[in-house]
């Protein structure tokens, strides 16, 4: 009981930080992602209010 309790814990300890890891990963490149589309749609704006 207790080993398969200790097993337990280090399996989560060693996964949960490279989750987390992955998840600010992934939430970077989705914001770079928003940003890129809100600048093109910023420029297009830009541009036809020039003409």
């Amino acid at each position: 009981m207790s080993t398969e309790l200790i097993v337990f814990i280090i399996i989560v300890a060693v996964l949960a930080p490279l989750l987390f890891i992955n998840a600010r990963k992934n939430k970077r490149r989705i914001n770079d992602r928003k940003n890129r589309g809100f600048m093109s749609d910023y420029l297009d704006k830009k541009e036809k209010e020039k003409k």
